[in-house]
């Protein structure tokens, strides 16, 4: 079988690719950086017990909305903003006027809509790039 004998009834080849693709990881690779940093500066509070501290860092992390874009991972994922612990106990207009019967309804709109945040928040980043390019440029040129 490992001689290709059992692809050639379909007519299929066998092609065999690499797992790394550097240059379609740099979300990924800049995402654990982030999460890298805040956990070395939280390591040196907490000497070590970085395995009690690493939940509340990424609720933190996929809470706090981007400067560029204004959107948390959380909303760019689930098409909704996470309600925080402290709201729950609390009264605030997010949990005064939450309505269950409702709620369902609203996140299957947020579902939909989510494809035009993504294009929306693409934009602004892009922007953002074009920004902080246009800005480098100004400093380098005399």
């Amino acid at each position: 079988m490992g001689d290709g004998r059992l692809l050639h009834p379909t007519e299929n080849k066998q092609r065999f690719t690499s797992v790394e693709h550097p240059q379609t990881n740099g979300q990924a690779e800049t995402a654990n950086k982030v999460i890298l940093r805040g956990i070395c500066r939280r390591l040196e509070e907490v000497k070590g017990r970085w395995a009690e501290e690493l939940p509340q860092f990424l609720w933190s992390n996929h809470t706090t909305p981007y400067s560029s874009i204004n959107k948390t991972p959380f909303c760019l994922t689930f098409g909704t903003e996470a309600v925080i612990p402290v709201e729950i106990g609390e009264l605030s207009p997010r949990t005064i006027l939450f309505r269950p019967a409702e709620n369902e309804d609203e996140i299957r709109v947020n579902l939909d809509l989510l494809q035009e945040v993504h294009e929306i928040a693409h934009v602004k980043e892009y922007a953002a790039k074009a920004r902080a390019t246009s800005q480098q440029q100004q400093r380098l040129t005399p």
